[in-house]
């Protein structure tokens, strides 16, 4: 139950943001609070624990014989750059 002015009572139903809506929160509130301070910390140490999963992914691919270029998602990539001509798959706008 919410109250509302007049003394008058409410309920209204619960939410359970997402994963994405917690991080906007947490990255774009007041740090000065210490509830999204914390979610700043949480979401920094994952990023970071991340970013060291996928080296490590990388790495081990790469010492096991594992050809980037060669692999059948980046043959599909470059068939499909030639087939739509694109001069720079990298850098691509939508009009």
């Amino acid at each position: 139950m919410v109250s509302l002015g007049a003394g008058a009572n409410r309920e209204i139903a619960d939410v359970r943001p997402l994963r994405s809506a917690c991080y906007f929160v947490a990255q774009n509130g007041d740090p000065a609070k210490p509830v999204i301070a914390q979610g700043q910390s949480y979401v920094a140490s994952q990023t970071r624990r991340q970013e060291l999963t996928d080296r490590h992914f990388s790495k081990s691919l790469r010492t096991r014989g594992f050809d980037f270029e060669k692999s059948s998602i980046a043959m599909k990539w470059s068939s499909l750059r030639q087939a739509g001509g694109w001069a720079n798959p990298e850098v691509q706008a939508i009009e």
